[in-house]
């Protein structure tokens, strides 16, 4: 899945989840929690990380 405010990649079986939100210096709001979230989501269930 594709994220609007979030960078993620895996290095080895570790998962980097980065903000992108740099207009705004990666202030916190509703549409970034929530891919944030469903990331957290996707990661848990990954069996490589």
């Amino acid at each position: 899945m594709d994220y609007k405010n979030l960078l993620y990649s895996k290095e080895g079986n570790i998962a980097v989840i980065q903000l992108n939100r740099p207009k705004v210096m990666n202030t916190l709001n509703l549409e970034l929690v929530t891919e944030l979230y469903k990331l957290l989501d996707e990661v848990a269930l990954d069996k490589e990380v």
